[in-house]
């Protein structure tokens, strides 16, 4: 064999030899085990984000995953953070819905309630070793009107009112409306007669025209009454009105806050009859998450 393939030879079988004894050595292996992947273990901070409508700040409360705010109205949302030398940022996902604008250089914001519906508030926090965490929740913004039961007595139709009302598009109302009248002899009230007419269930527009006193005809049910006397002849004249509403709206954001008849007035109540009404609202929005907590997710994280 020439000597120089042979001297080759042996330097290699040395070289092969020595690394197989480096990779054998215990203090190499304990070196190995020494390098640790530490880019997967920042934790979240511990965060307290508090929120409060503008008209009275001291009512603060924890804001969870989804809030219900009302329309039109301002809130101050502030953050508290566990660590030391943080910075936070808030930002909303549809200026339409919510508006964010800072409040000087702390970590308090003025969030605006600019419309019905609901978008998502995300919260920023920034460590000091540059870790980014999001903590992300639903605003949810309602709009509110009012229903007033009206009783037209003297033409005998019956219907409602819409007040509280400025919104700027037509709601359409899946509406179902009953109505019971009671009549009864002057100082006879345990001697009634009460007739229920057939109920309205239909759809009405709400529009710029917020009065539909003309829903249901109840003068046959009156005219009815009238016939009826007491044990001393004296005639029935109807004496209550009992109004059931169910509603369901065309914006599950608009929310129903009740229904006024005579029983919440203070005024006489014109012609002795006094209306009574009742509400039931369906299709306003829910959200399974309410109450529940919000946790940091890191977004800058290494892959």
């Amino acid at each position: 064999m020439d000597t120089t393939v042979r001297d080759n030879l042996i330097f290699i079988a040395i070289g092969i030899l020595g690394c197989i004894s480096i990779a054998l050595t215990p203090s190499c292996q304990r070196r190995y085990a020494e390098v640790i992947d530490t880019r997967g273990t920042a934790a979240a901070p511990v965060i307290e984000l508090s929120i409060a409508s503008s008209r009275s700040a001291a009512a603060k409360e924890e804001m969870t995953a989804v809030y219900e705010a009302d329309w039109e109205e301002d809130y101050l949302v502030n953050v508290s953070i566990e660590k030391n030398g943080c910075s936070a940022e808030l930002r909303t996902c549809n200026e339409s819905i919510a508006s964010v604008e800072r409040m000087g250089s702390g970590s308090g914001w003025l969030v605006s309630a600019n419309a019905p519906g609901e978008t998502e508030l995300v919260l920023s926090i920034t460590d000091p070793e540059g870790h980014i965490f999001e903590y992300t929740y639903t605003f949810v913004v309602f709009g509110h009107i009012r229903l007033d039961a009206v009783w037209d007595q003297p033409f005998g139709f019956a219907g409602f009112e819409v007040s509280q009302y400025e919104l700027a598009e037509t709601l359409q109302a899946d509406m179902y409306i009953s109505c019971k009248l009671t009549g009864w002899a002057s100082g006879d009230s345990l001697n009634v007669e009460t007739i229920e007419v057939e109920p309205f269930n239909g759809k009405i527009d709400i529009d710029s025209n917020t009065s539909y006193p003309c829903i249901i005809d109840l003068d046959e049910a009156r005219q009815s009454i009238w016939k009826f006397k007491s044990s001393d002849g004296i005639p029935y004249s109807e004496r209550a009105l009992d109004m059931r509403f169910i509603v369901s709206l065309s914006d599950p954001y608009i929310v129903i806050d009740g229904v006024r008849a005579d029983d919440d007035l203070k005024e006489p109540v014109a012609y002795g009859c006094t209306t009574t009404a009742t509400l039931q609202q369906e299709g306003i929005i829910e959200h399974a998450e309410k109450g529940e907590t919000v946790p940091g997710v890191w977004v800058n994280k290494p892959q």
